[in-house]
Order: C-alpha cells, then sequence, then structure tokens
C-alpha cells in the first residue's frame, strides 16, 4: 500500500485513498488483535484453570460481546 512514508502521493485524491486503506487496516488489525487475545484467554482458563470461575467467565463474554460490536 504505502511502503515509505516520506514519500505521500500530492494529490489530496490519493492522500484520502491512502488515509482510508490506512484506516481500514488498524481496524482490521485491532480487530484480529482482540479476537487473539481472547482467543489467549480461553486457552489460559483451560490450561491453568481460573481463580474466580465468575470472573472469568464475565471476562470472555465482555469480550465477545466487543468482539461482536466490532464485526
Amino acid at each position: 500500500m504505502l511502503d515509505n512514508a516520506n514519500h505521500l502521493p500530492e494529490d489530496p485524491l490519493q492522500l484520502r485513498t491512502v488515509a482510508t486503506l490506512l484506516s481500514a487496516t488498524v481496524k482490521s488489525q485491532a480487530l484480529r488483535i482482540t479476537q487473539l487475545e481472547h482467543q489467549l484467554s480461553k486457552h489460559r482458563i483451560d490450561r491453568f484453570g481460573s481463580k474466580s470461575e465468575t470472573l472469568d467467565q464475565l471476562q470472555l463474554r465482555l469480550e465477545e460481546e466487543e468482539i461482536a460490536a466490532k464485526a
């Protein structure tokens, strides 16, 4: 997309396009990070168990709702 930030396009329309693509990339990566954090949290609970089952379940439910809201 944009190999070198020092060579940005001069045309406002092209700049807008680059900004839109970068914004979409950031949103996509943020969603992926959230999904991976959720997956890691589940694996930790499966492997190590839960000190406070209720709090962990609440945390997972909140994370699932965040993922669903971002999708």
